[in-house]
């Protein structure tokens, strides 16, 4: 049934629109019998709505915890990436969600944790009560209801195994990024500006006057964490928080526009911000090129380059790249 799709489950056993394998297999009676009484949980245990502990997926918890338990068998990637998925319903259900920028706007939202590979290592339904207090491990800070989801799904990561994860700007923010980090997990992400507090990096309006593929790197220490916040500008302005990786070293790229090459000066920190941008919304996550990319101990090392640096804490240094124009 969920490869042939018709509108109603009875035209399954209809003369034109059945499949003979479902009609051979039991009758249209028997199917709705099945499903009038299929039930994953006890009733009588469930938490009345409204009381402390009632969980909202409680009739089907048994199956979510199957599915995650069998996923988590499988070995984690080195980089990972965090981001929210649709499994798209329009059932009358006060779990479903609206989101216009989706292909499919309605239906359940699921945050899921990916692996270059697409394999989905752990998911999580949401419900809206999944950032109560009394659902936090111990030793998880409260970050905000958007890092907290990272907080939650990196559970299945081993600490101090040089993972890395990667979010777009509704996860990313600096406790966040200090709080992977002090659990041996680097990160990187784009981030908005208003969540960089007494932020250095150039305005919109000075962005505008630079050329195309130009970037500006600040490099600070927060909480005993060096962290790197870089803005570039491509047809937008991107800003990015890592732990992971820094401006240097530039390369350039091509990139074709309308048949012909326009050769920008884009370095890895950029072509992983590229990704972030574009790709953070697949279903496999942001990770899918990024495996030769250089991480914070390759080339010039975070440490190396706040030596250059002015002793300010938000004004570490300032690295501008301007595009080349190939003819």
């Amino acid at each position: 049934m969920s490869i042939v799709h018709v509108p109603n489950t009875r035209d399954y056993w209809g003369e034109v629109t059945g499949t003979h394998l479902i009609k051979t297999t039991m009758t249209v009676n028997q199917d709705e019998q099945i499903r009038k009484f299929l039930h994953f949980n006890d009733n009588s245990a469930m938490i009345p709505r409204g009381e402390k502990g009632h969980d909202r997926l409680f009739k089907i918890r048994p199956i979510i915890e199957l599915m995650r338990s069998r996923f988590q068998t499988i070995p984690v990637e080195e980089c990972v990436s965090v981001d929210e998925q649709i499994c798209s319903t329009k059932a009358r259900s006060y779990l479903k969600q609206y989101m216009p920028n989706k292909p499919h706007k309605y239906g359940y939202k699921l945050f899921v944790i990916s692996g270059i590979s697409g394999y989905a290592y752990d998911f999580e339904i949401f419900t809206g009560d999944e950032n109560e207090p009394e659902k936090r491990v111990t030793g998880e800070e409260d970050l905000g209801a958007s890092a907290n989801v990272v907080v939650r799904l990196s559970r299945i990561l081993p600490r101090n195994m040089n993972h890395k994860l990667y979010c777009d700007n509704y996860y990313t923010s600096l406790p966040l990024l200090v709080w992977l980090h002090k659990q041996g997990i680097y990160s990187l992400g784009t981030v908005r500006r208003n969540r960089v507090p007494d932020c250095k990096l150039p305005s919109e309006a000075e962005l505008k006057k630079m050329a195309r593929g130009a970037s500006v790197e600040r490099v600070a220490t927060v909480d005993g964490v060096d962290i790197s916040n870089v803005v570039w500008k491509d047809n937008k302005s991107v800003m990015l928080l890592s732990t992971l990786a820094g401006q240097q070293p530039i390369h350039e790229a091509g990139r074709s526009k309308e048949g012909s090459t326009d050769q920008m000066a884009k370095d890895d920190y950029f072509r992983l911000a590229q990704l972030a941008f574009i790709i953070i919304g697949d279903d496999t996550g942001i990770v899918k090129s990024i495996e030769n990319l250089p991480d914070m101990h390759s080339s010039l090392s975070m440490k190396q380059r706040k030596l250059e640096c002015h002793p300010n804490m938000h004004s570490k240094r300032e690295t501008s790249s301007q595009s080349r124009d190939v003819k």
